[in-house]
C-alpha cells in the first residue's frame, strides 16, 4: 500500500527570483544578493553575478554525490576558474558512466555488450561506455549526443595544446553535464507520478535496475497518511525530514488509488485543522 516518495532534494529559487523583473520585492532581492556575496566573495561580484545568472538550472534539485560535484564545477565557473570548472564537468561525465555501468552490469548479463565490460574495473573508452548505456536503454540518442559533445570538449581542452577560450568552453561543458545529470537523475516523468507537490516512484518502475540502485535509496517508503515533512535549512538549501507513524493494510493498490487516498487524507487533515482553530 505504500509508495516510495523521493525525499532527497533541495529547493533553490534564487536564480529565478533574481531574473524576474516584477513581483520580487527589493528587500528579498537584496537578501539574495547578500547571501551570494557571502558565498562567492565581494571581489568582482558583478562579474560573478553575471556568470551565476548565465547558468540555467532547475529550482528543485536532487541532492546526490553527482550533483555535489556539479555544484562545485558551477561554483568554479562563477568565481572565474574556468579550466577547473571545465575539467570537473568532463571528469564528472566519465565518473557517472563508470558508476552506472559498474553498478548495473549484473542486471544486464543477457546483453551482447556485457562481455565487453563484465571484467573491467574502470572504463575510459567513452564510445564504448556510451554504447553500453544506449544498449541498456539507460540513455537515448539525444543524451548520447550530449555525451559525445562533452567528450569532444574533453579531448580538445585536456589533450591538445594552445590557448583556448576557456570561459565559453567551460560554460558549454557545464551545459552538457547538466543535461546529462538532469536526464538521468532528475524527477523524471517516466519514473515518478505526482500527488500535487509530492513525487512518488511508479509501482511498475520499482524493479528497474536504475530505479532500484539510484532512486529508491534516495526515497522514503511512506503510506498515504504520512504527515507533512519538517523543514531544516542546510548550506545547500532547504531539506525535508519525513516520518510516518501510521499502520496500513498489507495489500497492493494502484498508483491512481494511492493518489486518490493521499489527496482525500490531505483534505481531511486540512479541514480538521481549520475546525480546530
Amino acid at each position: 500500500m505504500k509508495r516510495y516518495r523521493f525525499t532527497n532534494f533541495v529547493i533553490d529559487s534564487n536564480r529565478s527570483l533574481l531574473k524576474q523583473p516584477k513581483g520580487v520585492s527589493e528587500e528579498l532581492r537584496q537578501q539574495i544578493l547578500a547571501e551570494l556575496r557571502i558565498r562567492y566573495g565581494d571581489t568582482n561580484f558583478k562579474d560573478k553575478l553575471e556568470r551565476y545568472l548565465e547558468l540555467e538550472t532547475e529550482n528543485i534539485k536532487i541532492f546526490t554525490e553527482y550533483h555535489e560535484i556539479l555544484y562545485e564545477a558551477q561554483d568554479s565557473y562563477i568565481c572565474g576558474y574556468y579550466y577547473p570548472s571545465l575539467t570537473a564537468s568532463c571528469c564528472l561525465g566519465e565518473r557517472i558512466f563508470n558508476i552506472l555501468i559498474l553498478k548495473l552490469r549484473d542486471y544486464y548479463k543477457h546483453s551482447q555488450i556485457y562481455k565487453k565490460i563484465y571484467s573491467k574495473n574502470l572504463i575510459q573508452d567513452w564510445e564504448l561506455a556510451i554504447n553500453v548505456l544506449k544498449d541498456w536503454n539507460l540513455i537515448g540518442d539525444e543524451l548520447a549526443n550530449d555525451y559525445f559533445k562533452l567528450h569532444e570538449v574533453r579531448i580538445e581542452n585536456v589533450h591538445l595544446k594552445g590557448f583556448r577560450d576557456f570561459r565559453s568552453e567551460a560554460r558549454f561543458a557545464l551545459q552538457q553535464i547538466m543535461k546529462i545529470t538532469d536526464a538521468l537523475f532528475s524527477l523524471r516523468k517516466d519514473i515518478f507520478f505526482w500527488v500535487p507537490g509530492e513525487p512518488y516512484i511508479r509501482k511498475d518502475k520499482e524493479e528497474e535496475p536504475i530505479v532500484k540502485e539510484f532512486f529508491i535509496p534516495n526515497c522514503k517508503l511512506l503510506g498515504y497518511k504520512h504527515p507533512a515533512p519538517r523543514l531544516e535549512t542546510l548550506p545547500e538549501g532547504i531539506v525535508f525530514i519525513f516520518d510516518d507513524p501510521y499502520d496500513y493494510e498489507h495489500r497492493e493498490i494502484t498508483d491512481e488509488e494511492f493518489k486518490r487516498l493521499r489527496e482525500e487524507w490531505r483534505k481531511s487533515q486540512h479541514s480538521k485543522a481549520q475546525s480546530d482553530k
